[in-house]
């Protein structure tokens, strides 16, 4: 039901485009106990929020975006009706030719090299893609990046070795 109450506002609004990526569904809940505590806890759904990140077709390969923008984002009520609606979405064009990226090795020892102890972390996800910026903030080109999460090993201290994000420029020199 939700996806479909989603898909029905974009059409609506008129921001359903052929590079919408798939929709993620997020269910929003909440938790309760009785006032003295004892008793069950109580969970309920609040909302669901449908996301669709963009994704830019090069060639024949649709390429991610990445970072607050680039997305729809439709939040609904649990009967399904619209609670709060937002599209950041830039116009973009090409601007000349393909240029040549880093390879993933290059981009995570990039990476790696920006961390105080390298080898007390180890990596836990990464993404790459176009960034777009949140709509708040101007932005003339969309880049090429890699994001990067690290995560201490098992054997470090946490405090000491937070989990850290870094992002690198995806063009290669």
């Amino acid at each position: 039901m939700y996806l479909e109450k989603a898909r029905g506002l974009l059409r609506e609004m008129e921001w359903e485009t052929p590079d919408l990526g798939e929709a993620v569904v997020t269910r929003l809940m909440t938790a309760s106990t009785p006032v003295g505590g004892g008793g069950q806890i109580q969970k309920n759904q609040s909302a669901v929020v449908v996301t669709y990140r963009r994704q830019i077709l090069v060639g024949d390969s649709r390429i991610p975006v990445i970072g607050a923008g680039g997305m729809v984002k439709v939040t609904l009520h649990n009967d399904g009706s619209v609670l709060h609606a937002s599209r950041v979405w830039r116009t973009v064009q090409s601007t000349g030719p393909n240029v040549r990226l880093k390879t993933f090795e290059q981009a995570r020892d990039e990476a790696l090299a920006k961390v105080e102890k390298p080898e007390a972390y180890q990596l836990d996800r990464w993404d790459w893609g176009y960034k777009e910026l949140a709509g708040n903030m101007q932005q003339e080109e969309l880049s090429i990046v890699f994001e990067f999460a690290f995560v201490p090993k098992p054997d470090q201290d946490r405090v000491q070795y937070p989990p850290r994000l870094i992002e690198v420029p995806g063009r290669a020199e």
